[in-house]
């Protein structure tokens, strides 16, 4: 069958697309009175314009601590200590997740503050059954070194995979 006649062929046991509505005619029997507003106002072009500055908001002598900006791109990028094999070591398997048969791999988000801490981390992509709670529990205890931009230390946002995989031993119980 050729590309034409399977196309064709697909065109046609789509369903047609939906008619358009007809529109209702709504009676116009609702009569509008012109209402002559009277605003009295006086509009004089000699007198002076008095253009008085908006007063200043009341300082209460609280400093507003700006948050430090978060890159995505650094110029050396952060580096987990010790690998991947680190967080790999420190996840604890869920119980229920084991019984399931539950592996994957769960996506984990979070920011490097300037001392290689993880700040916030979020699951981004899951695969359920607590694995997702461990991961970011195993991420959460991680350190990094820091991102640097320009020679100093920065926030830096950050997202790393975390795999769950079971042994033989325990697919097969």
């Amino acid at each position: 069958m050729n590309l034409a006649l399977r196309t064709a062929s697909t065109a046609a046991s789509s369903p047609p697309p939906p008619r358009p509505s007809t529109p209702i005619e709504v009676p116009n029997d609702e009569i509008f009175v012109d209402e002559i507003l009277d605003l009295d106002a006086e509009l004089r072009f000699d007198d002076p314009i008095n253009l008085t500055p908006p007063p200043a908001p009341p300082s209460d002598d609280v400093v507003t601590e700006e948050e430090p900006e978060i890159f995505v791109v650094v110029e050396r990028m952060p580096e987990l200590i010790g690998g991947l094999q680190t967080i790999q070591s420190k996840i604890v398997y869920p119980e229920i997740a084991r019984l399931a048969g539950i592996e994957g791999r769960v996506m984990v988000s979070f920011v490097i503050d300037e001392e290689g801490n993880v700040l916030n981390p979020v699951v981004v992509r899951g695969i359920g059954g607590g694995c997702d709670e461990a991961a970011v529990d195993a991420v959460r205890k991680a350190k990094f070194t820091p991102g640097m931009q320009r020679g100093r230390p920065v926030r830096v946002q950050f997202t790393l995979p975390v795999t769950f995989k079971l042994n033989v031993s325990e697919k097969n119980s």
